[in-house]
């Protein structure tokens, strides 16, 4: 088995670690008597992520009714979620799955690789995002902008008006 593609069942590190545990949980069930896998995996992950495992199992060619080649699917797959690169990123909002989606699937294209996000959320730095990955760091933020261009506006406003002593006007005698 290769990598196969993960991003559908998580983006975070915290939702990968949740991730792990659940197959964890799957894989110490598998010897169980009574085990029924596609009952565990709606138990484990829910109905969506359930169909959509069984697709991975399916194109991994992994016999189901195997335990062995499940107990070795379900490794491998541990294996590869810690192997997963961690980008850490600052946003100035929490994001929804929507906008995780959106990031996984630009880093994937742009940088042809899979990856795990640290989230920080930050509003201070307004917009853009920070990214820090294997020790390079990217400032993408607007907070140093929107600071430049309020210090410009205000500045200019400041000249625009009379200074208070000139406004004086001495009453005739």
């Amino acid at each position: 088995m290769g990598d196969v593609e993960l991003s559908f069942f998580f983006h975070t590190k915290l939702e990968a670690n949740d991730f792990s545990l659940r197959l964890s949980n799957l894989s110490d069930g598998l010897y169980e008597t009574g085990f029924n896998l596609e009952k565990a995996l709606v138990d484990n992950l829910g109905i969506d992520k359930k169909d959509r495992f069984m697709v991975l199992l399916r194109n991994s060619h992994v016999n189901v009714n195997s335990v062995s080649a499940l107990k070795d699917f379900l490794e491998r797959l541990q294996e590869q979620i810690g192997k997963l690169p961690v980008l850490s990123i600052t946003l100035a909002f929490e994001p929804n799955e929507e906008t995780l989606k959106l990031l996984d699937e630009w880093f994937s294209l742009n940088l042809k690789k899979q990856f795990i996000f640290d989230i920080e959320v930050a509003p201070d730095i307004i917009g853009g995002a920070m990214i820090n990955f294997n020790g390079k760091y990217l400032d993408c933020t607007l907070r140093e902008k929107f600071a430049k261009i309020v210090k410009d506006a205000l500045a200019t406003e400041a000249a625009s008006k009379p200074s208070p002593v000139a406004k004086r006007q001495v009453p005739a005698a």
